[in-house]
């Protein structure tokens, strides 16, 4: 609610909030907020105000290059017009969410579901997001994390699963970022 609308009114917030949690220090936050915390809604919470500032970001770039963190990375083509893939601060940011996953102590005690719900709203943003998850390598990422729990009653399969079809229809949708074809 409140702080979804403060950073839609002030990008820069969000800017340095996305930066913020994409950092090392910031991963810590980030799972206390999206894994550790005791409090569904908490969480639902977060996620949804995760998922308005990749679609922030995302939509910046579909008009044309929203870069609110100068010095940060970007998804813009390099300038000798080669399409190399520069992360921009939403793909620091998913990177670091897939991330939590890969991180031992959160896998042993903690369950995924909510990250999966996120990396699940974000793909369902559009084409952009979806390939973005792609080249982040999302679905090798999520079957790995599962991989060894095959077969438990996890409350993170169902969005997992939902975010994996997503990408599925769409890892044909055109080129990659980087502007190689698949």
């Amino acid at each position: 609610g409140q702080l979804i609308d403060l950073v839609e009114r002030h990008p820069e917030a969000g800017a340095w909030l996305v930066a913020a949690l994409a950092e090392p220090l910031g991963s810590h936050w980030l799972a206390k907020m999206v894994v550790v915390c005791p409090h569904d809604s908490t969480k639902d919470a977060f996620v949804q105000l995760l998922v308005r500032l990749v679609a922030t970001f995302t939509s910046g770039a579909r008009r044309g290059g929203l870069d609110l963190q100068p010095d940060g990375p970007s998804l813009e083509a390099a300038p000798d017009g080669a399409g190399e893939l520069r992360l921009r601060p939403a793909a620091a940011l998913l990177d670091a969410v897939l991330g939590l996953m890969e991180n031992p102590r959160n896998v042993a005690l903690f369950s995924m579901m909510h990250v999966f719900q996120l990396l699940d709203h974000v793909a369902r943003l559009g084409a952009t997001e979806q390939r973005l998850l792609l080249e982040l390598d999302a679905p090798s990422r999520a079957i790995a994390y599962f991989l060894p729990r095959l077969g438990k009653n996890s409350r993170s399969l169902t969005p997992m699963m939902q975010m994996l079809a997503t990408l599925v229809c769409a890892a044909d949708v055109g080129p990659a970022l980087n502007g190689r074809p698949r």
